[in-house]
């Protein structure tokens, strides 16, 4: 079975200067914790419920105010302890189920009151949104994606409508049934993929972006392979949405011996459909179940537990503008480099600065990932691709012995 690692000796290409302005320490949460539900209102992070590291679950609540970089015990959630539990913030209103009491998984779904510190019993789920779900907003409805339900893993998605406090299953994720997808929002649209079987295999890779107003679901394009031959699959500790674009890191279930590959940052466009790696650009641990809150253009990321069971209470605050402009100098152009299709002509633009004198290249693979075709590139590249089927493609993008890119496209159109 892959674990996690922990990069106490990863090799990173951001300058110190820039790391230490992207990845600042703040306090400690007050005690250990993990498998605990986080959330972000206010302008405050919060966390409840979970395990300490003695195994021992709880139901106690914590804020964190970045501006006094102190925690404040709240309001208990207002059932027995438990662990495993999901939060989502619809119109900057909080709501929470707490998980799995040890026995058996609760029902309960509660509002939380920021001004008066107390929580609202709510209607109960008429369905299974899971303990560990992937959670997303998207016009004033809240989502939960997959999870382990009380008959175990499952793929289903429940919508909850604030306003009319009730539940309603929407077009099931089109993946297998798993724990521990990420789910993020961009455009009006939710990205959703990864995961794994309680952090154990099977590992998934394939991601999935869901529109809410059709209620459907399309395949996206797959990262890709990194320099080592890494796959990225399994849980995903640390997700984010800034500028437009889905960023990842803290993937768990690498199939990989070599800690560096824990350290890539995963930037998705779903603009382009493309995929850009940044590899060996992030000190952050590995964290299965951590606390994690979006604040604006900050991302609160620490606790939860390691390969080896050890529970963490460490707080960072990652700031996302200041970790951009450290990958576009870590490697610069790749914001610049464009790939479309049109009919079976394949048009391909590379800065200079990309190419720097390597041998670049262009592979082909089929939707089953069978390379279909390889092609030399320059900086402006015109491919004649007339010899393959109409249809959906994945390509990578790479040099130096690195792949850079990946995305999809479609010929024949």
């Amino acid at each position: 079975m892959r674990t996690p690692l922990l990069l106490a000796n990863a090799i990173f290409l951001l300058c110190s200067t820039a790391s230490a302005q992207i990845f600042n320490q703040k306090a400690d949460l007050p005690e250990p914790r993990y498998r605990a539900f986080s959330f972000a209102a206010d302008g405050k992070l919060y966390t409840g419920c979970g395990r300490d590291d003695g195994n021992v679950m709880n139901n106690a609540l914590w804020q964190y105010d970045p501006a006094t970089d102190q925690w404040t015990q709240k309001a208990d959630y207002p059932t027995a302890p438990a662990r495993g539990g999901i939060a989502m913030v619809i119109n900057g209103v909080p709501y929470a189920r707490s998980g799995w009491n040890g026995v058996s998984t609760f029902t309960d779904w509660n509002r939380y009151d920021v001004a008066t510190d107390s929580w609202v019993l709510m209607n109960e789920p008429t369905g299974d949104p899971g303990a560990y779900a992937g959670v997303f907003t998207l016009n004033g409805k809240g989502y939960a994606a997959c999870g382990s339900g009380a008959v175990g893993e499952h793929n289903d998605l429940w919508a909850y409508d604030p306003l009319a406090d009730t539940w309603a299953q929407k077009a099931d994720f089109p993946g297998d049934a798993r724990d521990f997808p990420f789910a993020d929002t961009v455009g009006g649209f939710a990205f959703v993929g990864l995961g794994d079987f309680f952090l154990a295999p099977p590992f998934y890779s394939d991601m999935y972006k869901y529109d809410p107003l059709a209620d459907s679901w399309t395949s996206i394009a797959p990262i890709p392979v990194s320099s080592t031959g890494a796959i990225a699959e399994g849980g995903c500790s640390f997700h984010a949405s800034y500028n437009g674009k889905i960023i990842l890191m803290n993937i768990m279930g690498i199939n990989s011996g070599d800690a560096a590959d824990f350290a890539t940052v995963y930037v998705y466009d779903p603009i382009a459909d493309a995929w850009t790696l940044f590899e060996n650009t992030n000190p952050l641990v590995i964290r299965e179940t951590p606390v994690i809150g979006q604040i604006g253009s900050k991302v609160y990321f620490g606790a939860g537990a390691d390969a080896n069971g050890a529970v963490y209470q460490d707080l960072w605050e990652v700031d996302l503008a200041a970790l951009f402009t450290g990958l576009d100098e870590a490697q610069p152009g790749m914001n610049d480099v464009r790939v479309s299709a049109a009919g079976y002509m394949i048009q391909v633009s590379l800065p200079a600065v990309v190419v720097n004198g390597a041998a670049a290249k262009l592979q082909m693979y089929d939707m089953e990932g069978k390379q279909v075709g390889a092609y030399p590139l320059s900086s402006s590249s015109s491919i004649d691709a007339s010899g393959m089927s109409g249809g959906a493609y994945v390509y990578t993008i790479s040099s130096r012995d690195r792949v850079w890119r990946s995305g999809k496209v479609f010929l024949g159109h």
